[in-house]
């Protein structure tokens, strides 16, 4: 008797634990997501992917949090614009939300020890998107990223959530209570990794482009200095979704932090006021002014990729794969 064919979910899950999409792109032009799948498990001499069971191993994690694929109608279409590193697929927590979510999604992220003034600019910035009913988007990472949560929840709007580690804890673990109250609030967690994934140097960077690239726009607050905004940043210009806080010297600061790692062009970036951001939500690919001038509906070639390796827990080692501490 036959063994039973892979389901494209599976397949997918299965590829997502042991592969970076941009390693199977090529594949996944000319086989199913299924097919890729035995090839790879014959080709692989360790034995590592022969002793995984895509079926049971969903099954397991499912009992967690949702997986959908591009074939799903909650399926973020704006995802469509990374091109080959598409993901294979998401892990969500409030599925039947992220639709409503992601169609107005806006990221605030930056410093991670934030000044004073940088976190009331994003509290202000946070709120009148909220206000303004867009989608407040960010990790939990303290400073800016969680401000904004914060700040969203006391407008009373749902915000999403993007971790880089599996959705049965948070990033970090302390704060655990924000990622309940985004839920509780009607918001949603979206996560590249199956839960008991835990956060390394490459979740983080590849957490950072999905952040980027579900979002209308990115907006930076203050000064950089953690990968994760750094890698959202550089996605953000690639894809034409990059606003900066323009308070005093902070555009400068951003610009030359951004052209210092990754030779951008510092007249990409564009300054953002909060009075920008206080337009009807109705309007397409509208958060500020500049926003007009977001594209949309085409793919890009990123010009720096995500990494293709280390997404598998158990393949975690020393550099820029390392496990995080919380």
């Amino acid at each position: 008797m036959p063994a039973r064919a892979l389901s494209e979910r599976a397949a997918r899950a299965a590829l997502a634990a042991h592969f970076a999409p941009g390693q199977l792109a090529a594949e996944l032009d000319e086989y199913t997501p299924a097919e890729v799948w035995d090839r790879r498990v014959r080709d692989d001499g360790s034995g590592l992917l022969a002793s995984y069971r895509p079926r049971e191993e969903l099954a397991q994690a499912e009992l967690t949090c949702s997986f959908v694929i591009p074939s799903d109608e909650e399926w973020p279409t704006a995802l469509a614009d990374l091109g080959p590193v598409c993901p294979l697929g998401l892990w969500i927590r409030g599925r039947e939300r992220l639709p409503r979510l992601t169609g107005n999604a806006v990221v605030v992220t930056g410093n991670r020890v934030p000044t004073e003034q940088a976190v009331t600019r994003a509290h202000d910035f946070a709120t009148a998107l909220a206000e303004a009913g867009h989608t407040v988007t960010a990790t939990l990472a303290y400073g800016v990223d969680s401000t904004a949560h914060q700040a969203a929840a006391e407008a009373g709007r749902a915000s999403l959530a993007v971790l880089p580690r599996g959705l049965d804890g948070a990033h970090p673990h302390a704060h655990a209570s924000l990622l309940r109250s985004v839920l509780d609030d009607g918001g949603a967690a979206v996560s590249l990794y199956r839960p008991g994934t835990a956060a390394s140097g490459a979740t983080l960077k590849a957490s950072a482009v999905v952040l980027a690239a579900l979002a209308r726009a990115v907006i930076l607050v203050e000064a950089l200095d953690h990968v994760e905004a750094m890698y959202a940043a550089e996605t953000a210009v690639d894809l034409l979704r990059l606003e900066t806080d323009e308070s005093e010297h902070i555009t400068d600061r951003v610009a030359g932090c951004l052209a210092l790692k990754y030779g951008l062009r510092t007249d990409r970036l564009v300054s953002l006021t909060t009075d920008q951001v206080l337009v009807h939500p109705e309007e397409p690919g509208v958060v500020g002014l500049q926003l007009a001038q977001a594209q949309r509906g085409r793919p890009r070639q990123l010009r720096r990729q995500p990494p293709q390796s280390g997404t598998c827990p158990d393949r975690a080692r020393i550099g820029p794969n390392r496990q995080l501490r919380n």
